[in-house]
This record gives C-alpha cells, structure tokens and sequence, in this order.
C-alpha cells in the first residue's frame, strides 16, 4: 500500500483557498447569496462554498464535504435501524476525517490509522494488518481503496479483522459507471489506482453477505449531499456503501 501525499504544493494551494472561502462564508455569508444549507456535523446554517470544481461542496465552519456530511447521515440512520450496537461497538477507521467525531460520538471506542499516521492514530498498511481476526465491530475507511493497488487484498483484511455480523463502511468516489484501472497512481487523479465506477460495489459482494447503499437521494436536500461538478456540467449523488459480515 503506497502512502498518500497530502502535502503537494498543489494540494496546499488548494487548501489556502478553500479556508480563505469558508472564511468569507463565515464572516460575511451574504456575499455567497442563496441556497443556505444546514450542516448535520456541525450545525452551521448558511452558505457551503466551492472545493476544487465543486460548488456547495464545503461547509465553511468545520470543513465538511459532500460525502462527509452524507456518512454522518448514514451513521444516523444505521443507528435508529439498529443494524449494530454502537454503544458497545469498538471502530476502526483509516484515515481519520471529519466523520471521525460523530464517529468517537456513536462508538464505544474508535482507533485510527494510516500508513503515515497523525498524532492519536497508530500506523497500519490495509493490505496487511497486524490485527487479530474479529477484533472490531466496524472498519471504517472514506475514499481510501482508490489509492490501494491491491485493493482485494485489503478488503480480505477488513473482512477478517470484522466480527462476524460487523459492518465495514467503504466509500469511493464513483463518477462513472464502469471502473478503469492505472498502471500507476495518476497524479492528475489525486494519486489514485483507479478512477472508480458504480460496477466496484461489486468487488464487495465477494467478501461480504450483504452490500447496501445509501444514495444522497435518501436524505433532506438541506444537508447539500450532492455533488455539482462544474467542469463537466453535472450533479452527481454521493453514495455510502455498508457492507455486512456474516454472522
């Protein structure tokens, strides 16, 4: 598994102007006009501003992006449906977030990791976890396989730390309906191995009993969980897929 550079000079361009954005938004909100949205991680009620060619995509008071925003609706969801026990349930997720805090809210106990990990994860390689099987509950990991080459052998991995009828929440950013695949991470796609499609949610099925997915379409259109692609012209729904260990 190859390390994700955060730290471009690309990436920090990117970066400082996405807070001079939200720092706009902030303090003088009626610059950006209508639609106000609300965001369900933070509570802001107000204009979300533009992430790379993404307008509504990022809410200015704790940096929420359209899928961050979907998850936490998903995690609501698959705590008023029960599908697990939260209050006893131990976490793993890769590659800590702006989930991470509902997450550590809903969860008994949330460990983070990364290959190059911040202060407060541990350091951990997806496609080879030193974990011992059936030791959690939920594996978590939000736009993360597109950057594995191997990515069946990371999702064998999480399967086998998961606890028999645990859940693994395992987003991408599907744009496409069939998934293409690199010789080698593409820089002008964030470094990924694969531009990912819809048809990936079936490599899941292979490892797991069941596969559902929650759509931007099941949520209020207040949350803003939509993606509006500027450069081609179109609006996308974000999607969470939670997958099912057998019991």
């Amino acid at each position: 598994m190859t390390a994700y550079n955060r730290f471009t000079p690309k990436r920090i361009f990117e970066k400082l102007k996405q807070f001079a954005r939200r720092g706009t938004a902030l303090v003088a909100p009626s610059l950006y006009g209508e639609p106000y949205y609300t965001c369900p991680l933070c509570g802001f009620r107000g204009p979300f501003v533009m992430a790379k060619t993404r307008t509504h995509a990022l809410c200015p008071k704790c940096g929420s992006l359209e899928r961050h925003r979907h998850q936490k609706l998903v995690l609501d969801r698959l705590a008023k449906e029960k599908l697990i026990d939260f209050d006893n349930a131990r976490c793993l997720q890769f590659a800590p977030d702006a989930v991470t805090p509902a997450l550590r809210r809903y969860c008994r106990e949330v460990v983070t990791a990364d290959l190059s990990p911040k202060p407060g994860s541990i350091k951990l390689d997806m496609c080879a976890m030193d974990v011992a099987d059936e030791s959690y509950d939920i594996v978590y990991a939000s736009h993360v396989l597109e950057h594995i080459p191997d990515d069946l052998t990371a999702l064998k991995e999480i399967e086998r730390v998961l606890k028999p009828g645990g859940i693994a929440i395992l987003p991408v950013p599907a744009v496409q309906d069939h998934t293409v695949e690199y010789d080698a991470p593409d820089p002008n796609d964030d470094d990924h191995w694969r531009k990912v499609g819809y048809d990936y949610y079936q490599r899941y099925e292979k490892f797991f009993k069941t596969v559902k997915l929650y759509r931007a379409s099941d949520f209020p259109g207040e949350f803003q969980t939509y993606v509006y692609d500027t450069i081609r012209n179109v609006r996308l729904e974000e999607e969470t897929p939670v997958c099912v260990k057998s019991a």
